[in-house]
This record gives structure tokens, sequence and C-alpha cells, in this order.
């Protein structure tokens, strides 16, 4: 927009942390850091709110002053959500493999941009086309990553819904179990019961017929 630089700079200060923000919600969710990650889920969180504050803030604060600390907030949100990933897939999460190579090639995208704008690195297809090819690259290993994910809770579904009928049906062994020996206690109970009932009719006639006497 040349004829509207406000727009340029709300645009820029408002995409940025949107992106950070989008990419924690997405982690937090994805990974399950609440369960799996409780000591960084706090700082996840916290960024991301922020990140949605800084969204918001780009329509009321300077383009100059706002940009200082969402640059700031990218640069500890990347290497957190990156370190996130990689901590998941040494304790063995599938999702993490997937999430953490996705990320690595996104960037890896970007520094074979920045590489090629410095002049380190000769303009060909792919130092051009760096950022495009990471992001496809990103997509595609995130796409697996969710296809994985629902796997996991489906089968996670199928194993609680499996446990669930085991233990009903364990609890209806049990439930049988206490009603069979409450029966056989209550049968054992009827035959002394019944005689100390008949005992007493015939206490009473007894005491009856003294009285008549």
């Amino acid at each position: 927009w040349p004829d509207k630089p406000w727009i340029q700079q709300v645009g820029i200060a408002a995409l940025i942390p949107l992106m950070i923000c989008s990419a924690l919600v997405f982690t937090i969710n994805l990974l399950h850091t609440k369960e799996r990650n409780p000591k960084i889920h706090p700082y996840l969180k916290f960024m991301a709110i922020a990140s949605g504050v800084f969204v918001i803030s780009a329509a009321f604060i300077p383009y100059s002053l706002l940009i200082k600390p969402v640059l700031i907030m990218a640069s500890l949100g990347i290497p957190i959500v990156l370190a996130t990933g990689i901590l998941n897939w040494k304790r063995g999460f599938d999702v993490g493999k997937y999430f953490t190579l996705a990320w690595i090639t996104f960037l890896a995208g970007g520094i074979l941009i920045v590489f090629n704008k410095a002049g380190i690195l000769p303009r060909n297809f792919i130092t051009e086309n760096g950022m495009q090819l990471g992001s496809v690259l990103e997509v595609s290993l995130l796409s697996f990553a969710l296809a994985y994910r629902m796997n996991t809770l489906q089968s996670e579904k199928i194993a609680a819904e499996q446990k669930s009928q085991e233990l009903q049906g364990a609890l209806n062994t049990e439930l049988k179990t206490k009603l069979n020996i409450f029966s056989s206690i209550a049968h054992e109970l009827n035959n002394p019961l019944n005689y100390v009932s008949v005992g007493t009719q015939n206490l009473r006639r007894q005491v009856a017929q003294l009285h008549t006497i």
C-alpha cells in the first residue's frame, strides 16, 4: 500500500505477533504441554497471551515503539517452541519428532534467504525460494504430526473403552460374588432365625397357659 503507510506499519506490527501467537497456541495444543511439559507450559501460555496483546496494540501504539518488543518476543518464542519439540521427541513422543523437523525445515529456509541476501550464498532457485520451500515442507510435516496425533487419540479412545468394559465386567463379577455370599449368609441365618421364632411362639403359649392356670 504505497499511499497508506499506516496500514503497512500496522500490518507488519500486527501480523508478526499474530504468527507468534498462532505458533504458540498450536504448540500448546499439539504437544499437550500442560500435561507433558508442565515447567515450559506457563512460559508458552504467557508468551501467547502477550503476543495476542501485541496484535491488538498494533492499532494504537506507534510502529517504532511496538516493533522492538515484537521482535524480542519472536526471538524468544521460536527457540522455546523448537526446544519444546526436541524435548518431546527425546521423550519418545513421535508427534514431537514431526513437529521439530517441520520447524527445522522452516527455519532452514529462512536462513537460506538471509544468507542469500547477505551475499554469503549464491543466487539460485533454492536460495531465492528457501522460505517458500521451507514453508511447504513445514506444512507437510505438520500434517503428518496432526494425522499421527489423531490416530493416537483414536487408539487411546479405543483403549479407554476397552479398559472401561473390562472394569465394568470386573465390577459386575465382584457384585455377583458379593450377592452370592450374601445369599449364602442369609440362607445360613434363616434356619436359626426360624428356630428362634418358633421357640418364641411356643414360649408365649406356655406363658399364656401359666397365666390361665
